[in-house]
């Protein structure tokens, strides 16, 4: 079981380690407007918590890690959105190691 655990914990740092990468592309502000904006789009159920994961990535990170981009054009934000959907709909937040 262990064993297990390790391996699901693993899961989740990696897909953790990739919403964080989406979570830097822009300048922190315009990221937290934006992962609300989004978080109200969603139609899925498990949206709602996902969002809340990637909020509290987003205001965890130091503030170095963050692009000095601005997030001006709608196509940045969908972009952005689209990014974000895509790495919290991957293996490890889905539900388990298989998922």
């Amino acid at each position: 079981m262990d064993e297990r655990r390790k391996m699901f914990d693993q899961a989740f740092q990696a897909s953790c380690g990739r919403v964080r990468e989406v979570l830097t592309r822009f300048n922190p502000g315009d990221l937290l407007m934006a992962v609300n904006i989004s978080d109200l789009w969603q139609a899925n159920l498990a949206s709602q918590i996902k969002h809340q994961l990637a909020f509290s990535l987003l205001v965890s990170a130091l503030a170095d890690c963050f692009a000095a981009a601005r997030m001006t054009r709608f196509e940045e934000f969908s972009g952005f959105c689209s990014a974000l959907i895509e790495a919290l709909n991957r293996p490890g937040f889905r539900g388990g190691l298989n998922s």
